[in-house]
């Protein structure tokens, strides 16, 4: 593919989700009495299963993604999920052979109506389980999530690494 049709495409994509956020922005948002009360709704297979055992401890990561999706390590280890503290850790996510990155982070099940955790993100839509999707900006192959915002969810963030158009799932959780 030549150079000048994959800038085109970036910003067509680029136009497209930011056009997509805006119009969410406008969209009324469902009330409470309107969603399923999740103690009664018996629990689905998941996706993005919790991580289990003890999380890492909360630091500024540099996680470095390939030669596919689901490799995420950093210092040569496997990082199944990063922990972060809200304003004080941030997540600079590099791809090992400076391949196209993207990340796309969900809102947490327990709460589909969380905002965007940090700030350079935008609305990427609604997945099937209906929680929103968030996409972080990225330069090429290096993306940077800066701290979690005031406000944001704490708690396990799904996210999927997509690395030249291929994806898979790995997850943040951010910590009060």
């Amino acid at each position: 593919m030549a150079k000048g049709a994959r800038t085109w495409i970036l910003l067509v994509v680029l136009v497209v989700g930011a056009t997509g956020w805006l119009i969410s922005q406008e969209a009324a948002k469902p009330t409470p009495a309107a969603q399923a009360n999740v103690a009664q709704t018996a629990p689905g297979p998941s996706k993005y299963p919790t991580p289990t055992g003890p999380p890492p401890k909360a630091k500024n990561w540099t996680l470095i993604v390939g030669p596919d999706p689901c490799t995420v390590q950093e210092g040569g280890k496997d990082v199944p999920v990063a922990v972060i503290t809200r304003g004080t850790h941030s997540i600079k996510y590099q791809a090992n052979a400076n391949q196209y990155l993207g990340i796309i982070v969900h809102s947490p099940a327990t709460n589909r109506t969380a905002p965007a955790p940090f700030k350079k993100m935008t609305f990427a839509g609604v997945d099937q389980d209906g929680s929103y999707m968030w996409q972080l900006w990225c330069e090429k192959s290096m993306c940077m999530t800066g701290p979690a915002v005031s406000g944001s969810v704490g708690g396990y963030w799904p996210t999927d690494q997509i690395l030249d158009g291929k994806k898979c799932d790995a997850g943040i959780i951010i910590q009060p």
